[in-house]
């Protein structure tokens, strides 16, 4: 509380009457959790004593980083479960950046920009259009669509927090149920996980296409030559390079690596036009969302449907539980959850980047009391 010359400021972002219980759990890879103690230790589970799954390995904060990385373990990030009279809910923060959420969750970020938007219209404030030309605005209908469109990235973006958490939830109870033995096994538990994977490859799209609208319409170029954009395939194949960088994200991913020039497709062959960058987490991501959409779906290649227990080579006091993704040229399957956590965390972070290049304010707002 401040005092200013209107009065006090009160600057308030929680107020609740009722007590809150708050569990709060490190989501680790290898269906591992973590917490901290109150003595800056970290605890994982489970540990076995007596064949029984239990809290334990206790790790001072300073070395749990470099512990993980031995082991090649990933933090995916940290949930905050709390119990009130009307019910359970529970807050997530990605593991990078680190920060409590919501500034590091993008889901909460585009909720922000969607009550901004909303905002603006009540207060009868216009939108600048992204363009060459200084002075147009967005009209009132389109701004409302932003404000849709800012909604449904920001659930799209909840289902993808979702899904990556029931496929560290599933490995967890796949490790807890084996116990402390190495195995590989099938099982049609599988297919839940199968479900997971599939969610939160969907989920990327989704958010990927409702965002390639949100620009389109900042632009003033959601429909090009009758026909509507309404991903962002036909974002980059339609516009050209020129028009596209007068957008700040597009900018950023070009200076990332991520877009590169190519050619155009369909009724755009022959042209320059902005594509994903070979050999890059985006492109990855967006192969694996076509193949599960377009070409068979994920645990219908050998290895898919394998759960494996094992102990990392470093450590003989810990068992580990991972899955597969197709074999490529590589010389060993990929870790499921490991891979889609790396995807997951650079998504994050990209759309915590373009939340601050809409121009608009994705900060959660606060209260100002005045007297």
């Amino acid at each position: 509380m401040t005092k200013s010359s209107g009065g006090e400021n009160i600057d308030a972002q929680l107020v609740s009457i009722q007590s809150i219980n708050v569990d709060e759990v490190i989501v680790l890879t290898g269906g591992l959790k973590a917490r901290i103690r109150d003595d800056e230790c970290v605890e994982l589970y489970p540990i076995w004593r007596d064949g029984k799954p239990t809290w334990g390995k206790h790790i001072s904060c300073d070395s749990f980083q470099s512990f993980l990385k031995e082991r090649s373990i990933d933090i995916i990030g940290i949930k905050q479960s709390s119990r009130t009279d009307d019910g359970a809910h529970w807050r997530w923060a990605p593991a990078k950046p680190s920060h409590n959420p919501p500034l590091n969750n993008p889901s909460y970020r585009w909720t922000f920009i969607s009550s901004g938007i909303l905002e603006s219209i009540k207060s009868g404030t216009s939108l600048d259009l992204i363009t060459g030309k200084s002075g147009e605005t967005i009209s009132e209908a389109h701004t409302r669509k932003l404000a849709d469109l800012a909604k449904h990235i920001a659930i799209d973006l909840h289902q993808l927090n979702h899904a990556i958490v029931m496929m560290a939830e599933h490995l967890h109870i796949e490790l807890v149920s084996q116990g402390p033995r190495c195995c590989r096994y099938s099982h049609i538990r599988n297919l839940d996980y199968s479900a997971y994977v599939h969610i939160f490859f969907q989920a990327f799209s989704a958010a990927r296409d409702h965002y390639a609208q949100f620009l389109a319409i900042q632009m003033g170029q959601n429909t090009i030559r009758g026909h509507e954009i309404d991903n962002m395939y036909s974002l980059l194949n339609a516009i050209e390079p020129s028009k596209l960088r007068e957008l700040r994200i597009i900018k950023l991913l070009e200076q990332k690596n991520l877009l590169e020039i190519g050619e155009g497709t369909r009724k755009h062959k022959g042209k320059c036009r902005l594509v994903y960058k070979s050999d890059t987490w985006l492109k990855y991501a967006n192969d694996l969302r076509n193949r599960f959409a377009h070409r068979s779906p994920y645990g219908t290649v050998p290895d898919e449907d394998i759960t494996e227990i094992y102990q990392p080579d470093v450590d003989s006091t810990i068992f580990l539980a991972k899955s597969f993704f197709e074999k490529g040229e590589g010389e060993f399957a990929p870790n499921t959850l490991r891979t889609t956590n790396h995807l997951y965390q650079n998504l994050c972070a990209l759309f915590v980047l373009a939340s601050d290049a809409t121009g608009y304010d994705s900060y959660q707002p606060l209260v100002n009391l005045r007297t």
